[in-house]
């Protein structure tokens, strides 16, 4: 997933499925501004449908995804 910070922010990532439980997780960290990767190991996942959410500070990113 690749991802854009316009300032340096506290982040954290979670991965949901579509019973709304958690099925990755990356801690809160200090993620510096700009582009960045990250990677999912989906190979672990189901099939199915998922939502990416990304919190930075005040800001929450909400994307879905499909592992096929």
């Amino acid at each position: 997933v690749r991802y854009y910070l316009a300032e340096s922010s506290p982040t954290a990532i979670q991965v949901y499925n579509v019973q709304g439980q958690l099925a990755f997780g990356k801690d809160e960290e200090q993620v510096e501004a700009g582009w960045h990767n990250l990677i999912i190991p989906t190979t672990t996942l189901p099939s199915g449908m998922y939502t990416f959410t990304i919190r930075t500070g005040e800001e929450i990113k909400v994307r879905k995804f499909v592992v096929t």
